[in-house]
């Protein structure tokens, strides 16, 4: 009842003038409206009273005082923790704060995204546009955290904002939350990113922290095409020796990946890479690239049949003809698998076949 009654008093605040009238002089009732809202959010954990404060307390964020709206932010935020569904009702409001330069308040955007997808939908390009202005890097950590969630479930909208996008691989502190964004982005469309590729390999060689994100990336491209491939596994198996053991597993994954396309693509320098890794990751891929290979070159030999004939090996090629030229004979006469042959009339010491030395038939 008390949660309630401050609600009430909050509303009343609502209808005076809170803008300041100088800087450093905040209205009365501004003053009152900040002690308020911080006595009910005292109940943020409580639904019942955060069910009525939330649609006053989001009002306050365009009353033109800045202040107070930085102060309402940081209650929001704990709001968002246990009443991400009452909220998410005024994402509209909030995002327009946001936009209106109250960034604080874009770290509960990636809370809400999951309740209201729509409004964060319409106003995406306009939020990557903020990320310039964003003086504070760990404002732009949310956001990016949000356009990492967008990228997985709508690529599409990400796509016209892009170069701005990147621009936060140059700064170290939102060089590994941008790669998350565009790891997702590189599996919905390759294409699109690899124009960009020098920079992706940029962030592996300068940014310690990003290493694993980009080679996933990096390896994510060489999927285009065989060419793109080998290249981006013989760029990975260089720098496969510096990967943390914590994102080893997903590069190997993404190498295993690579290869189970492009198995003409490994090389030997990739191969004493993986071994070097010492771990279950490393054995499991080593299998998988194995395994790939073996793929492969059971289905070269897969025209290749072998039967026995009178203690004779016979290899039977599938092909256009039924004739296969004998192995080392010194005849350079054809050999027919289809006619029936006497063994006895062959010159047993000149003929070798398949590794069988005929000249050990019995007559």
């Amino acid at each position: 009842l008390q949660g309630l009654a401050l609600v009430s008093l909050l509303q009343t605040c609502l209808n005076h003038n809170l803008r300041p009238t100088t800087p450093d002089a905040a209205p009365p009732h501004a003053k009152i409206a900040a002690d308020i809202v911080a006595c009910i959010f005292l109940h943020y954990q409580q639904h019942s009273v955060m069910t009525v404060a939330l649609p006053v307390a989001v009002k306050l964020l365009h009353k033109g005082n800045s202040e107070l709206s930085r102060s309402i932010s940081s209650y929001l935020s704990l709001a968002a923790i246990h009443s991400a569904p009452l909220l998410a009702q005024h994402t509209h409001t909030i995002v327009d704060s946001v936009i209106a330069g109250n960034y604080s308040l874009a770290r509960i955007l990636p809370g809400l995204y999951s309740e209201s997808q729509d409004p964060l939908h319409r106003h995406v390009m306009t939020l990557v546009s903020l990320l310039p202005r964003c003086h504070n890097t760990s404002d732009c950590q949310p956001l990016l955290q949000l356009f990492s969630l967008v990228a997985a479930h709508n690529p599409a909208l990400l796509e016209n904002s892009l170069p701005q996008l990147l621009e936060c691989l140059s700064h170290h502190t939102t060089v590994a939350a941008t790669l998350k964004v565009v790891l997702q982005l590189a599996r919905w469309r390759p294409a699109l990113l690899t124009p960009y590729l020098a920079k992706f390999k940029a962030a592996v060689e300068t940014q310690t922290e990003a290493r694993t994100l980009g080679l996933q990336v990096v390896l994510v491209l060489g999927k285009v095409s065989s060419d793109s491939a080998k290249i981006a596994l013989d760029y990975t198996a260089e720098h496969l020796p510096s990967v943390d053991k914590t994102g080893l597993p997903d590069v190997l994954s993404e190498v295993a990946s690579v290869v189970s396309e492009h198995q003409d693509s490994v090389s030997e320098e990739l191969l004493l890479a993986v071994r070097a890794c010492e771990s279950a990751a490393a054995h499991s891929t080593l299998m998988r690239i194995q395994g790939s290979n073996s793929n492969t070159n059971s289905a070269n030999s897969n025209n290749i049949k072998h039967s026995n004939s009178g203690g004779i090996t016979i290899v039977t090629i599938s092909s256009n003809t039924d004739v296969v030229p004998a192995a080392n004979h010194t005849n350079t006469a054809p050999f027919s698998t289809n006619n029936s042959m006497d063994t006895n009339k062959l010159e047993k010491s000149e003929l070798k076949f398949s590794g069988y030395d005929c000249s050990k038939v019995p007559d």
